[in-house]
């Protein structure tokens, strides 16, 4: 993908901001907010991925985040 919309649905393959965390199957979820200076999105995956370091929030954040990574456009497709 070249960029990001808000609320698009996207298949993501790996995460992460300073090291990649591949995301293996590939996981379903919805943009919920961009981040303009380096292109990167918050994205609300459909369940939690078991990969080791791919949610930044813990599963039981009081706002709702557990679900949420922080994904560039090179490492997801369209859903």
């Amino acid at each position: 993908m070249k960029t990001f919309r808000l609320g698009q649905r996207v298949t993501v393959s790996a995460v992460g901001q300073y090291e990649e965390i591949t995301i293996d199957p590939p996981m379903a979820g919805r943009i919920v907010r961009l981040r303009r200076g380096d292109n990167a999105a918050w994205i609300a995956l459909d369940t939690r991925s078991d990969a080791a370091g791919a949610h930044p929030f813990p599963a039981d954040d009081e706002h709702g985040r557990g679900i949420h990574v922080l994904a560039y456009p090179d490492d997801c497709e369209p859903a």
